[in-house]
């Protein structure tokens, strides 16, 4: 219960973050780092994937509120909590997953890395197509893309790193 509520804390901890300082912080128009991911992929395997799926529209609905994008983090944000549990399955086992925590302490440097590139990119690819909704100008949005995508795989490692919440969460 002690660690529930730790989770719910730095989750709102980190959408404040995310909305009044991350949104703010884009290099040259480009990285936009989307730290919020992180609670979504912390969530436990043990939750119903509707209920994963709900909470990734929640979470990108609140930060469309904030940031004014029109339900573009909602939209990317529920992809991406869609995506999560086959992507996770991609790179570990079904047992494994129930056992460990999607974390770098939980499933060690290598898979974690595989998957938090593979999610990361996810995000990245669908939030900017998103935005864009055209390959007009196609050298542009893979600069956004993998700007945002380097930005936030580091900031989502170093947060991972500090190991806020128990392993078990």
């Amino acid at each position: 219960m002690v660690n529930v509520i730790k989770y719910i804390i730095i989750s709102i901890i980190i959408l404040l973050l995310q909305v009044l300082v991350l949104n703010n912080l884009n290099i040259k128009g480009y990285a936009i780092p989307f730290l919020y991911l992180w609670i979504i992929l912390r969530l436990p395997a043990s939750m119903s994937r509707i209920v994963t799926i709900s909470l990734g529209f929640f979470i990108g609905l609140i930060v469309d509120i904030f940031s004014n994008t029109l339900g573009m983090h909602a939209l990317a944000t529920t992809f991406f909590a869609f995506m999560k549990e086959p992507v996770t399955l991609l790179y570990i086992s079904r047992e494994d997953v129930k056992n460990n925590a999607i974390s770098l302490a939980g499933l060690g440097a290598s898979v974690y890395l595989k998957l938090l590139l593979t999610m990361v990119m996810i995000f990245c690819i669908s939030i900017y197509l998103i935005e864009a909704f055209t390959f007009v100008n196609v050298m542009h949005l893979l600069l956004k893309i993998g700007t945002s995508f380097l930005s936030t795989f580091v900031i989502i490692l170093a947060f991972d790193k500090l190991n806020l919440i128990h392993k078990n969460i």
